[in-house]
């Protein structure tokens, strides 16, 4: 069963204006692009877990996706 948090998050990643994909480069860099959807934020990963995809609320609240 579903937490409240989880039902809370995936209603928030339905709504998203927009999805961010962001990847630590090291010594305090990181590399962040905007996408418009979820399926463009997943094809920017390169499948070693290490691409961070945000969702962004008309709010601007940000909610981890998941790792790509």
């Amino acid at each position: 069963m579903d937490t409240q948090v989880e039902i809370f998050e995936r209603e928030q990643i339905g709504r998203a204006v927009y999805f961010t994909a962001c990847r630590f480069l090291g010594r305090g860099r990181y590399s962040n692009e905007r996408t418009a959807t979820l399926a463009e934020a997943r094809d920017l990963g390169t499948g070693d877990g290490r691409l961070m995809l945000y969702a962004v609320t008309p709010e601007g609240w940000t909610i981890h996706v998941e790792n790509v």
